[in-house]
């Protein structure tokens, strides 16, 4: 583990910056960070993956995010809209901050496959000729490697839209 976290150290020590609590990117001296160190978002989400959390917090962790994920998955799918996986994660992500949850949003591509495979995958990924700049979005909560609100209200050409549950949440996804 100490590879990974060496280089948040290293920017740490030399910034006068702590990762000390949930959302510390959201400060000005982070910001500030930022522009110095171009890494420091990612290096912020090594420092979420590193850290060793108590077992008492990882018992609230895994009675609150079922929870909020569950209710802010229901309000997402009532509004019905597809493409607000930004909004959602970045909603969901400020949400577990202010109850002190570490976490992070990750933006990128993801494929569906279905069991029994009867469906051809789907892969969500960016084409340099798209308007939008993320293909989809999620929060990582350790335990939790995926959250995804709102994966089945991408937009889908067949009926394989409804084989998708309305909200993912994961301990075991694949890296």
């Amino acid at each position: 583990m100490a590879p990974r976290m060496s280089g948040t150290r290293q920017v740490a020590t030399d910034e006068h910056f702590r990762f000390d609590v949930p959302g510390c990117y959201r400060t000005q001296a982070f910001q500030a960070l930022l522009a110095r160190h171009p890494e420091a978002l990612q290096l912020y989400a090594r420092h979420v993956e590193a850290q060793a959390h108590m077992p008492a917090y990882l018992q609230r962790v895994r009675q609150l995010v079922p929870r909020l994920v569950r209710w802010l998955g229901e309000e997402v799918a009532a509004d019905g809209r597809p493409g607000l996986c930004v909004q959602a994660s970045v909603l969901l992500s400020r949400l577990l901050e202010e109850l002190g949850i570490w976490n992070y949003m990750v933006a990128g591509g993801c494929v569906l496959s279905f069991v029994p495979a009867d469906v051809r995958p789907r892969v969500f990924y960016l084409f340099d000729l798209q308007p939008v700049e993320v293909p989809h979005a999620w929060v990582v909560a350790p335990p939790y490697d995926v959250i995804d609100l709102t994966l089945r209200q991408q937009r889908y050409p067949g009926p394989e839209g409804r084989r998708i549950p309305t909200q993912v949440l994961s301990c075991r996804a694949r890296r």
